[in-house]
């Protein structure tokens, strides 16, 4: 059952981000296409978003050099980075756009279950009772 919630509605920035964005020489460049490479991540569920140079460009109506230039901006910047998937005889298969600060939802369990305690163990040290339960008002 695929819960409806309120974060995978939610584009956020922080402001770090629009800082580094008002930085840039094309500020509103980078940041319609780093909010269409969000946004596509959202729907996509995932970190690594399929979105070839044309298919951003059909998207945001500009053109194909537009959407590489100012990519090479946010790669540039540390917000994206282009992922290649190798296949037979180590021949590239696909290219994929990963959106840092953006984790997938295995990297999340990932992290929360080597923060968690393993199941054998879930009570560490002594179980300590309060002795005197008067209140010192």
């Amino acid at each position: 059952m695929e819960q409806n919630f309120i974060e995978n509605e939610l584009v956020i920035l922080s402001k770090q981000t629009i800082d580094l964005f008002l930085k840039q020489k094309n500020a509103t460049d980078c940041i319609a296409l780093y909010i269409f490479y969000y946004y596509t991540a959202k729907w996509q569920k995932t970190n690594q978003v399929k979105c070839t140079t044309a298919y951003a460009a059909k998207g945001l109506n500009k053109s194909m050099p537009w959407v590489r230039k100012t990519k090479k901006v946010l790669i540039g910047l540390g917000l994206i980075e282009d992922v290649q998937i190798r296949g037979d005889m180590n021949k590239i298969s696909s290219w994929y756009v990963k959106i840092n600060y953006i984790w997938k939802t295995e990297t999340i369990t990932a992290r929360i279950e080597a923060k968690n305690h393993p199941i054998e163990n879930q009570q560490c040290g002594e179980p300590y009772t309060v002795v005197d339960q008067e209140t010192n008002a």
